[in-house]
């Protein structure tokens, strides 16, 4: 059967290697391959009873994002520069069991460091992540 949950092994953005925490649970926002975006279906009743599907685009990235902060590397003004450009920036996740993922997602949202944790957290957005 494999592998089915663990750490993530490794994690790589804006071309920087971030040490996820050894209880991270990201979660993923995985485009289908070819595909920009993700597209989320909402259900709904007819007045006959048939079913009317309607289809939004959303952007694909994760949630969840929470790496173990090095202070004299700087990862919350590294981030929140990064996402002050608004400019998505190359990421690479790579699973425990070697499965990786790649993309271009910008920072989204609060970018919040915890000294009592010593983590940084945040998510990130864009147009593509990918099983490669």
């Amino acid at each position: 059967m494999g592998i089915r949950a663990g750490q993530i092994r490794q994690f790589t953005w804006y071309g920087k290697e971030f040490d996820p925490t050894s209880d991270i649970d990201l979660t993923l926002r995985i485009s289908a391959p070819g595909q920009n975006g993700i597209i989320i279906l909402e259900n709904t009743a007819n007045g006959n009873g048939t079913i009317h599907t309607k289809g939004n685009r959303e952007l694909a990235g994760f949630d969840g994002g929470a790496f173990s902060c090095n202070w004299t590397q700087k990862p919350v003004e590294f981030l929140q520069t990064k996402a002050a450009a608004g400019i998505p920036g190359p990421v690479t996740i790579t699973l425990i069991d070697g499965t990786t993922y790649r993309g271009s997602l910008a920072p989204e949202g609060a970018i919040e460091a915890s000294t009592g944790a010593g983590t940084v957290t945040c998510a990130g957005r864009g147009q593509k992540l990918e099983q490669v």
